[in-house]
């Protein structure tokens, strides 16, 4: 199976569930939350406007000469006739253009730059939005499980109750049997809480309004197998792989621009002279010559900088491959953990199930004995939910690890 490399989205792209929703409510699927993400989060907002902040910093680049530059001097003469002397001199710098073609270069190694930054906040929200995501299905099953249980709980009361008044059960055993109704219901408004909170930290990330409601939709059991190989293959695609890149171009490009700095500047010059009855135009040109500061100073930082450049691309790239082969590891353990639940506890768990309403009804399983097997079944219940959640978490972040769209 092949995967696509994460690209940036449009608000156009969302890909939302096809449930009907009120206005009011947002229903989303996990590529619909990580599209969302992408163009609605604040961090991701800040990031696109730091890298439109850098590109129009171009536009101070792309001026192709200096201004010119006016003198005025006037004054008396006080030498025999009293008169007024006039200078007027107009200078304009000119250059060969290598300046101009250096600093754009560095204008575009910066917008560069910040756009891969951009896209390294682009990448973090949407991990954060993929774990929420996950954690907000997981809290989603586990309020319904625990529903479930609390209506058996209640159910068992009832029985309990019945039982008392034919004098097969004991004052105790109903009252075992209402501690267990207080008790499931109780897990269940906590489980309602945590969902609350998981659902309001996957909206914060979602860009969502203050009355705006939000649901999820997807399962978590559904897990089409990932391959090392596909994954490894898409690791040059890291945002801070790209953003190193661009590093390195701007530090050739800083470098250019140093050399293009310590090349002579020539200034042009037209100058009108009137002392007394006297009147002159002159025309100049000022060299100035680079003979102490050849940019020495920026260029040594520009060489610098693309040497550390190097170094640090080459450990980052060798952390995103163990990063990626880690996170498959982990992928790997999960999956197994599923795959055993499944096989050896999943179908004595649904069978336990049945046994036990049919013996509760029937009379041949006391009060007590039902209580404790149904505490085991919820145990065993949720911990399956477990590790469903961990599966999950554990294939989004083998995708994002390798900048792969789960």
């Amino acid at each position: 199976m092949r995967y696509a490399p994460i690209a940036r989205l449009s608000a156009a792209a969302l890909v939302l569930s096809p449930a009907p929703a009120r206005a009011d409510e947002v229903v989303v699927d996990l590529a619909g939350a990580l599209a969302r993400a992408t163009t609605a989060a604040p961090a991701t907002i800040a990031a696109r406007g730091h890298a439109a902040e850098a590109q129009a910093a171009r536009r101070g680049a792309d001026v192709r000469a200096a201004n010119p530059a006016l003198a005025v001097g006037v004054g008396p003469r006080f030498a025999g006739d009293a008169t007024v002397d006039l200078h007027v001199e107009l200078a304009q710098p000119i250059g060969t253009g290598a300046p101009r073609r250096a600093r754009l270069a560095v204008a575009d190694a910066a917008t560069a730059h910040a756009a891969a930054e951009a896209r390294e906040v682009e990448r973090a929200t949407r991990r954060a939005t993929a774990r929420a995501f996950v954690d907000a299905l997981y809290a989603e099953r586990l309020v319904a499980t625990l529903a479930d249980a609390a209506a058996l709980a209640e159910h068992a009361a009832t029985v309990a109750t019945r039982r008392r008044a034919a004098g097969d059960a004991t004052d105790l055993d109903v009252d075992r049997a209402q501690v267990a109704v207080g008790r499931a219901r109780a897990a269940g408004h906590t489980a309602e809480l945590a969902r609350a909170r998981t659902l309001g930290e996957l909206a914060g990330l979602l860009g969502l309004d203050a009355d705006d409601t939000l649901r999820v939709t997807g399962a978590l059991d559904v897990d089409p197998p990932l391959a090392l190989a596909t994954l490894e293959a898409a690791v040059d695609a890291r945002p801070e792989l790209r953003r190193l890149d661009a590093e390195a171009a701007l530090a050739r490009a800083e470098a250019r621009l140093a050399r293009a700095d310590a090349r002579p500047a020539v200034e042009l010059s037209l100058a009108y002279d009137r002392e007394a009855d006297e009147q002159r135009v002159l025309g100049g040109v000022r060299v100035t010559w680079p003979l102490w500061d050849r940019g020495q100073g920026p260029a040594a930082i520009a060489g610098a900088r693309a040497t550390r450049v190097a170094a640090e691309r080459a450990a980052v790239a060798r952390a995103a491959r163990r990063e990626v082969a880690d996170a498959f590891a982990a992928y790997q353990r999960a999956r197994a953990a599923v795959a055993g639940f499944e096989a050896d506890v999943l179908p004595a768990l649904d069978d336990s199930e049945a046994l036990l309403t049919r013996g509760v009804d029937a009379g041949t399983l006391t009060i007590a004995d039902y209580l404790v097997a149904r505490q085991e079944l919820l145990d065993g219940r949720r911990a399956y939910l477990e590790h469903l959640r961990d599966r999950a978490q554990a294939r989004v972040d083998a995708l994002l690890a390798a900048e792969v769209t789960p």
